[in-house]
């Protein structure tokens, strides 16, 4: 497991972004950024509660004051490294005494509707995909409706039908009939609630809203609002941002780790998604400051009528434009944060310490970078945590590094056999020869010529002398790229939490409570 910094300092780490958001003295669309946190807050557990993740009566009396820690994630089948961050944000909050949430992040993108399963020999697996549905078309999480409750209920036995052993207390087991049983038809949901059961049993519960919900909240809106009244300069920071980013790291693609906010006719593209309940295939939404001041139109991409005209202004948000924010929510037009604006969002207005995985701590120095100069104060520190958690206790992986050095061998009897100093005599004249040539003038170009011929020469011969040395390199060249595959396969972290063994996934939950309330022994017994 990897911790940046170590959990035993996530609580005073806490504290120190509480105090710094309090030196902000900053106030969003008019409204003071304290006044907005408390009623964000309070609206993230309605939302939980509506979506069935929600606190204990007791959990919400002491949230108020209490130290946030949140993560968040897609809500899919993903591996066990990415679940090791709820087990430590659950178990630091319970350590010091805090408020533990996860921010679902079902506004993005499903990748896929498989998931990847070990199939085929012991010595030749190969990877299979098993589907859990039959949706395809990239609609965002929160838009999926299951298609084929078939293929769904059916995905554990197929699972076990495709070839892949799995250990006999598989999660499998404890999570699909819990998901299944969800009488809900979202799927996003049903694997929240499964995995939300299973976390609550082991003891490392945490309050989770989905984005999708959250997002519709006023506090929410109002910063959504906020950007788009100052949307003009938001882009100037983040294309500069974005520019200076990519050059310290020498990234030339014009879309990573995003794309270029881009302005055209007079309409600036805003740092949301939008779309329709009927289409739900995310696109771009637009917005044009209106000529006289008295607020901006927002149009979506595609469609060539204006959505509406917001009465906002820099520091002007009134209820009336976020009325009509959820005016347009009640006719099915979803508007959400992209993914630099979603984890501002739960920063900014939520908790008090984010834990990222590593892809989104690398992802979030950006966002650092743009919102620390939108608003014009210095960001809250996150913590990173990841794990490694392989399908078994495999023994050490030799093979791709003995192949490296067959192949480095195979080269030397081709080229530099003289390294290698065989002692047949054959090959003893054949060296001799070979370093009077490699000493031999080339200044000019048929001298040069010469030499490269000769040298050539004298390598087929001496290659024609070790063939079958090179031949057996070759074959242990072919069997040892079998086994460093198949060792690459089966030892590979990447494999969903489904299918590992529960006992062996609650001992790595159990490890991280372990460090946690370590961390919080060391602290009482500092001076």
């Amino acid at each position: 497991m990897f911790a940046s910094p170590p959990m035993a300092e996530w609580g005073q780490l806490a504290r120190s972004n509480r105090a710094l958001l309090h030196e902000w003295d900053l106030a969003i669309g008019g409204m003071p950024l304290e006044t907005m946190r408390t009623r964000a807050r309070a609206d993230f557990l309605a939302a939980a509660t509506l979506f069935g993740c929600g606190p204990e009566d007791s959990e919400a009396r002491s949230a108020a004051g209490a130290l946030w820690f949140m993560t968040g994630h897609q809500p899919e089948l993903y591996h066990p490294g990415v679940w090791a961050k709820n087990f430590a944000v659950a178990a630091v909050a319970q350590s010091v005494g805090g408020f533990g949430g996860n921010l679902v992040a079902d506004t993005d993108k499903i990748k896929s509707n498989a998931v990847r399963v070990i199939s085929g020999r012991k010595d030749s697996p190969r990877i299979v995909p098993v589907p859990f549905d039959t949706v395809e078309d990239g609609r965002p999480f929160e838009a999926w409706q299951v298609q084929d409750e078939q293929v769904f209920r059916g995905f554990a036995s197929s699972v076990r039908t495709s070839g892949t052993e799995l250990s006999a207390d598989s999660l499998l087991d404890l999570f699909w009939p819990m998901a299944c049983a969800v009488e809900d038809s979202s799927g996003a949901r049903r694997f929240s609630l499964a995995r939300h059961k299973i976390e609550t049993d082991w003891g490392f519960g945490l309050v989770e809203s989905p984005m999708g919900l959250w997002s519709e909240t006023p506090e929410v809106i109002r910063l959504f609002l906020a950007i788009l009244a100052d949307l003009p300069r938001f882009h100037v920071i983040h294309d500069d941002k974005l520019t200076s980013y990519r050059r310290e790291r020498k990234i030339h693609s014009r879309n990573h780790p995003v794309a270029d906010l881009v302005q055209a006719s007079g309409w600036w593209e805003a740092p949301l998604w939008v779309w329709r309940d009927a289409a739900p295939l995310r696109t771009k939404l637009w917005c044009r400051p209106c000529p006289d001041g008295s607020g901006v139109e927002l149009r979506i991409e595609g469609e060539s009528t204006v959505l509406g005209t917001l009465p906002i202004g820099r520091d002007r948000i009134d209820d009336d434009a976020i009325e009509m924010w959820k005016s347009w929510a009640s006719r099915g037009i979803r508007i959400r944060p992209r993914a630099l604006v979603t984890t501002a969002l739960c920063r900014i207005l939520l908790t008090d310490l984010f834990v990222h995985g590593i892809g989104g701590a690398i992802y979030d120095v950006l966002g650092d970078a743009v919102f620390g100069e939108y608003f014009g104060v210095r960001m809250p520190r996150y913590a990173v945590l990841t794990a490694t958690l392989r399908l078994a206790d495999f023994p050490a992986a030799h093979s791709a590094d003995e192949r490296e050095r067959q192949i480095r061998s195979k080269r030397w009897l081709r080229w530099q056999a003289e390294r290698i100093r065989p002692e047949d005599p054959r090959l003893q004249e054949l060296f001799e020869r070979k370093r009077r040539w490699l000493e031999h003038p080339h200044v000019e170009r048929t001298d040069r010529r010469q030499r490269a011929t000769q040298l050539r020469k004298i390598n087929r011969e001496i290659a024609m002398l070790l063939d079958a040395q090179i031949r057996d390199a070759e074959a242990k060249i072919e069997r040892l790229s079998q086994s460093s595959l198949a060792e690459a396969v089966v030892r590979s972290r990447e494999f969903s939490i489904v299918l590992h063994s529960a006992d062996r996934v609650k001992r790595l939950a159990d490890k991280i409570r372990e460090m946690a309330e370590s961390g919080r022994s060391q602290a009482s017994e500092s001076p």
